[in-house]
C-alpha cells in the first residue's frame, strides 16, 4: 500500500474523531508536541523503528514525546498505530494531522526571528495585524537568533518578511559588489 496514502488516511481518522468527540484542540496540541519532538530529536524515527523495543517501550517512548498529556482518544490511536506496526508513519501522520487541522480551522503559520526575545504585549500585537491583513488565524512560533543583529525576520506561510540587520548589510554589501 502506499505510505501517502496510509498516513493520509490515519490523520484524517483521526481529524475525524477528535472533531466528534469535541477534543480536535487537544489532539492537535499533542500531535503538534509530537512534531516538535521529532524536530529536536532527529533519532526518535529510528529509535520507533527499532524491532527489539516492545510496544510497551514504544508506546511509553510516543507518550513521553508528545508530553506526557493523557488523552484516551489519542492512547487509543497509538495503540491502533502500534497494533498495526505502522509506528514509523507516525511522524508523518503527525505532520499530516497538524496541516489538515490547520486548514480545517481557517489557521495560517508564521516564524518569527528576532534577536532578543520579545514581551508577550509585542507578540499579541504582531499576531493582531497578522490575523487583521491574512483574515485567519495565526500561529507564531518565535526564535532568537542573535545573528540577525537586530530587527526581525517575518515568514507566514510563503511571505518573507526580512527586517533584519544582517538582512540589511547582506543587500547593501551586494549591491556594492554589483
Amino acid at each position: 500500500m502506499n505510505s501517502g496514502l496510509i498516513v493520509t488516511r490515519y490523520a484524517k481518522a483521526l481529524l475525524t474523531s477528535s472533531e466528534e468527540q469535541g477534543e480536535s484542540l487537544n489532539i492537535y496540541k499533542l500531535m503538534s508536541t509530537l512534531v516538535d519532538s521529532f524536530a529536536q530529536h532527529n533519532t526518535l524515527q529510528s529509535v520507533l523503528k527499532n524491532p527489539t523495543l516492545s510496544i510497551a517501550q514504544k508506546k511509553e517512548l510516543i507518550t513521553v514525546a508528545s508530553g506526557n498529556f493523557s488523552n484516551t482518544l489519542f492512547e487509543l490511536f497509538i495503540d491502533l498505530l502500534l497494533k498495526n506496526r505502522r509506528e514509523d508513519f507516525l511522524q508523518r501522520i503527525a505532520l499530516n494531522f497538524c496541516d489538515l487541522y490547520r486548514k480545517n480551522f481557517n489557521i495560517c503559520m508564521g516564524r518569527l526571528v528576532t534577536a532578543v526575545p520579545l514581551d508577550k504585549k509585542t507578540e499579541e500585537a504582531i499576531c493582531a495585524f497578522l490575523r487583521k491583513h491574512s483574515q485567519q488565524e495565526v500561529e507564531l512560533k518565535t526564535v532568537i537568533d542573535a545573528n540577525i543583529l537586530g530587527g526581525f525576520i517575518l515568514d507566514v506561510e510563503e511571505e518573507r518578511l526580512d527586517a533584519s540587520i544582517a538582512g540589511q548589510l547582506h543587500k547593501i554589501r551586494k549591491n556594492l559588489v554589483k
